[in-house]
């Protein structure tokens, strides 16, 4: 199942920007869409879209300019495109974290370094602003705690990103 698949199934609406972020990478991860997801995606609104807009779709070397036009028209706000991206990746990497403690918070650092600790992210890093020492912080009680916080940021995460659509 791709990324913009798990966007469907949770709703999340999907747009000319949320296909340019996926082209360009979220955060420090590479391409995610490929050219036949955009495609698939502009098939059906390939009647309202200028011609060489739809050749330029087909062809890889014109393909990111023309998601970037397309993305500007629709009045794509980046930032929220990659908290899509943002949300729908960390649903899939909450459910491949080991059990144990260790190196399911360094799974989740490392996810999140990967977008640059975002402010509102629900994760703690062991001595990132905080007195934790490593015998505190790599407990079972703790990763459950962070765990908590995780789920808890996905259906805020979720329900902030339905309330408002993208623009089409």
């Amino acid at each position: 199942m791709s990324y913009l698949d798990d966007m469907t199934a949770a709703g999340l609406p999907i747009g000319w920007g949320t296909l340019l972020v996926g082209w360009d990478g979220p955060g420090k991860h590479g391409r995610l869409v490929d050219a036949d997801e955009v495609f698939a995606f502009a098939e059906p609104l390939m009647e309202g879209l200028p011609a060489e807009t739809v050749a330029a779709l087909a062809d890889p070397d014109e393909l990111p300019p023309a998601l970037r036009e397309l993305a500007a028209r629709e009045g794509a706000n980046r930032d929220r495109e990659l908290r899509k991206w943002r949300l729908v990746m960390l649903k899939r990497a909450m459910t491949e974290l080991p059990k144990d403690p260790l190196y399911g918070l360094i799974a989740l650092t490392e996810f999140w370094e990967r977008f640059d600790y975002p402010s509102d992210s629900p994760h703690i890093v062991q001595g990132r602003g905080n007195q934790l020492s490593p015998a505190e912080y790599f407990t079972d009680q703790n990763y459950r705690s962070i765990l908590d916080d995780h789920e808890r940021w996905i259906r805020d995460e979720e329900a902030q990103l339905k309330a408002t659509p993208t623009p089409r």
